[in-house]
């Protein structure tokens, strides 16, 4: 024994003050670190196997009854509670490192889980959700895990993710073979990447689903805006061209007509000549405009103006051509909302462009119905100024959707395909979203919205 440290002690079941028993530390409860007091041996020449195992249960490591031979083996008895009692001491360090590792380990693993930039959902077989992280409780609206566990993944909240997420978990709890896929919300504003995956019942857990899901929308958006910098990229060089080998002879076989006109005057049987020529001379200048349009880099000059004077303005411009095709324009402002910071011009460009292809696509004695609303915020999206426009045409062919804001693209006669591509550039970079869609009662359905 080293000096001025007690290894073990010898206590005497009956002392003078009382019971030696009452002395022991006591077996520590189930979790509960022992205490650190050395080991006891538990000494009586009063006794039976009853006091031997109260006094064990209290704590004592052994028990001796006084006798000679007892004194004798007294070495022998403790030095074997003091290897026990090191390997006891041995035995709990070491759980108390792997207490501590486990939950070390624990807690990494649940910051992991929750730093992951997607969400994640774990499900049991009976499709209760029982694990999700971070992510997936934002975008919940939620802070506490618990808010979530033991729910359907549809009753987490109104709205979307939740209602694709629910379909997905219930296609796959029943059986059905799920590539990873790309899900929008019925807008067509928000996109998630979404996966599940079928984990087998082993012998320590059940069966589980494990449903990934990530807003990829802004990427989306990204990939959209970078697809279309690349195609006015390549159609620049054109552009320049066309506008340097087209736009002179054009301004020069329009003044030549106005020439020959002013000097010979309109004999007869060279009006419908003229007409023809000055009709495709608008029509080429018309190109040319357009081809700049969309060319060019566009400066935005903004200011507070209310949605409904634009496109006010927009159907205005379109009343001629509605009126010689036989259709009606239909035009409902709205409640008068929040002005929008936009540039005056180029939205009229936008209403303009919108309108006349409804008025081409409708016809005759059909009408184009136009409005404009300021809905609120609503199902995680933000406020918005909201202009929608349905014609009363046969509506966009869903083989065609993919395309239809590529520059050329047109299933108009004599268009150039421009339009759409030059309106959704122009509310892009209003911060805004164009949607086009079909609506139940025929027609197509376009939709601008812009933040306000």
């Amino acid at each position: 024994m080293e000096s001025n440290q007690i290894d073990v002690l010898l206590v005497d079941m009956r002392l003078e003050d009382g019971n030696g028993a009452d002395l022991l530390p006591g077996e520590p409860a189930p979790g509960e670190k022992p205490p650190d007091s050395p080991p006891v041996i538990m000494m009586t020449s009063h006794g039976d196997e009853h006091v031997a195992v109260e006094a064990m249960r209290r704590g004592a490591r052994d028990y001796v009854v006084k006798s000679g031979d007892a004194f004798r083996d007294m070495p022998r008895v403790v030095e074997r509670v003091l290897r026990e009692w090191g390997l006891v001491r041995e035995r709990e360090s070491a759980e108390l490192k792997l207490r501590a590792h486990l939950i070390h380990a624990a807690r990494e693993w649940r910051e992991t889980f929750d730093g992951l930039p997607i969400g994640i959902l774990v499900l049991d077989a009976e499709g209760w959700i029982r694990r999700a992280n971070a992510y997936a409780l934002r975008e919940a609206g939620q802070t506490e895990p618990a808010a979530l566990l033991g729910r359907r993944v549809g009753a987490v909240a109104k709205g979307q993710p939740w209602a694709l997420l629910d379909d997905v978990a219930r296609r796959a709890l029943a059986g059905e073979s799920l590539d990873p896929t790309e899900l929008s919300d019925a807008r067509g504003v928000r996109t998630w990447y979404v996966s599940a995956s079928r984990l087998p019942a082993t012998e320590d857990s059940p069966e589980r689903l494990i449903v990934n899901f990530q807003d990829i929308s802004e990427t989306n958006r990204l990939r959209e805006r970078l697809r279309q910098i690349q195609i006015m990229a390549e159609i620049g060089s054109l552009v320049a061209g066309v506008a340097h080998e087209v736009r002179t002879p054009l301004f020069s076989i329009s003044a030549t007509l106005d020439a020959f006109e002013a000097r010979h005057g309109l004999q007869p049987g060279f009006e419908r000549y003229f007409g023809v020529l000055r009709s495709e001379i608008r029509r080429m200048t018309g190109l040319m405009q357009d081809l700049l349009d969309f060319g060019r880099a566009s400066e935005l000059h903004r200011q507070p103006t209310p949605l409904a004077a634009i496109v006010e303005q927009g159907a205005a411009a379109c009343r001629a051509l509605a009126e010689n095709r036989g259709v009606a324009i239909q035009l409902d402002p709205g409640p008068g909302g929040t002005p929008v910071e936009l540039d005056r011009q180029r939205m009229a460009q936008v209403a303009e462009n919108l309108i006349s292809n409804a008025v081409h696509f409708s016809p005759e004695r059909g009408v184009v119905r136009i409005r404009v609303d300021h809905p609120p915020a609503r199902d995680g999206q933000p406020a918005c100024a909201e202009l929608t426009i349905r014609d009363a045409g046969p509506g966009f062919d869903e083989n065609d959707r993919h395309r239809l804001f590529d520059p050329f693209f047109t299933r108009r006669v004599g268009g150039i395909g421009l339009g759409l591509s030059i309106v959704r550039r122009i509310v892009r970079e209003h911060g805004g979203e164009v949607e086009l869609s079909n609506h139940p009662e025929g027609g197509a359905l376009v939709t601008v919205r812009l933040p306000v």
